[in-house]
């Protein structure tokens, strides 16, 4: 089968998209990968893509003569399916302005790039995200008769939604990541559509994430001071300021430590490094700015705890379950984490992890002084989050799951979570 993903640009080789998509790629589906930025795209993993028979192309916007042709041929070729996009887009420019922009102004380019893939023998067209992608995917099928399908992560199920349920609509069917965001879609489209926006979960190759749980004796036997680890972009959802108050705490409590915030800034760093310093924790409390993936990975492998204090901002979007902590809990790294987005779905406080209270410093302290003062509860934790892992993020089984959601593979032994009710996984290999 050929599925054609259509996406903005490309992030790094290790992100979640790119182990999403190599999952298909082994599981024998030829992708046909379309990007606004195709150069975003990892020279490696577009090799594994075109050795696997698929292509690599640049999506062109705002477009040229190609696009302008499509678009002025097509009131000939289909009018009333032309004017029916046309009148559909700009009822959604009058209602939300910003959307409705982005949704007419890929039309052309959809037009061009659509008939591009009948040439190819593209089965299928997926938007990786609820927003651009996705109108690219929906112009597409409605022009091009091509079956189409969607993913939804985080920002693009809560920002510019006027869309959605036609989206969602049209689609074979929709996939997001956790029972969180399937509640949010469904809010949005409405009971009547649920049904069509299934649970996948983004999948790990768990030989590339081995299991250690003794590390916390090993840093021990060394005499080092136990090291809290917290990885992300420093914005406010990640809620790095409650985890500076936690550690004032810990210090307060006599506690050794050091922490380490790894992450590029997303615009909270200077704030961040005044409550460092007016914490008094400038020798414990450390901003490393980004590293390359492979430092984090070997960082988190190291850390006595993954501390992940996120929150539901008032405005814009949350996290789902962020990746870092189910990478935690593949390496056996004690998580330490809030009931914000899905994490609960993951961290069941005092069986995979400890889970507090967003935006409670004082609740996080007091997890992380358990969590500190406890390691055999740690390797405990590890050892059962680590499960969770090997039974519903293995990507060997989740590539096969996707496509069934999508309406690509059909085999009545598999499912995810359809419509809301949790389904018994059951996949051959």
């Amino acid at each position: 089968m050929r599925l054609a993903m259509v996406n903005t640009r490309m992030p790094g080789i290790n992100s979640f998209l790119i182990r999403d998509l190599r999952t298909l790629l082994n599981d024998g589906v030829v992708l046909d990968v379309y990007l606004f930025e195709a150069g975003s795209l990892d020279a490696g993993f577009r090799a594994e893509v075109e050795a696997a028979g698929g292509r690599v192309r640049e999506v062109p916007f705002p477009g040229g003569l190609a696009e302008v042709g499509a678009l002025l041929a097509e009131p000939l070729r289909r009018p009333l399916r032309f004017w029916s996009s046309l009148w559909h887009g700009l009822s959604v420019l009058v209602s939300s302005p910003a959307e409705g922009i982005r949704t007419l102004a890929v039309l052309p380019t959809a037009l061009r790039i659509g008939r591009e893939m009948r040439r190819d023998g593209v089965d299928q067209v997926h938007g990786l995200w609820a927003g651009v992608p996705a109108s690219v995917a929906l112009w597409i099928h409605r022009h091009h008769d091509l079956p189409m399908s969607l993913s939804g992560h985080a920002w693009d199920l809560t920002d510019r939604t006027r869309m959605l349920a036609e989206k969602v609509r049209a689609a074979r069917g929709m996939v997001v990541c956790s029972k969180f965001a399937h509640g949010v879609v469904s809010g949005v489209v409405g009971r009547e559509l649920e049904s069509k926006v299934q649970v996948v979960h983004h999948g790990l190759n768990l030989a590339l994430w081995p299991f250690d749980p003794d590390r916390a004796t090993e840093r021990e036997a060394t005499g080092q001071k136990p090291l809290i680890l917290a990885v992300g972009r420093l914005t406010a959802k990640k809620g790095f300021p409650y985890l500076i108050e936690a550690c004032a705490l810990l210090r307060e409590r006599g506690l050794g430590f050091a922490c380490e915030i790894v992450g590029p800034d997303g615009g909270l760093g200077a704030e961040l490094e005044r409550a460092i310093e007016q914490h008094g924790l400038s020798g414990q409390v450390r901003l490393t700015g980004e590293m390359p993936p492979d430092q984090v990975k070997a960082r988190m492998a190291a850390a006595d705890l993954l501390a992940m204090p996120s929150i539901q901002p008032d405005r814009g979007s949350s996290d789902g379950i962020p990746n870092v902590v189910l990478e935690a809990m593949a390496l056996g790294t004690p998580v330490v984490s809030t009931d914000a987005g899905g994490i609960a779905e993951v961290i069941h406080s005092g069986e995979t992890g400890w889970l507090v209270a967003q935006r409670d410093g004082r609740g996080l302290a007091d997890a992380l002084t358990e969590a500190l003062n406890d390691p055999a509860a740690g390797r405990r934790h590890a050892v059962a989050a680590r499960k969770v892992i090997e039974e519903q993020f293995n990507a060997d089984a989740l590539g096969r799951v996707f496509l069934e959601a999508v309406g690509m593979a059909a085999d009545p032994g598999r499912s995810g979570i359809e419509g809301g009710r949790e389904k018994k996984l059951v996949v051959a290999h």
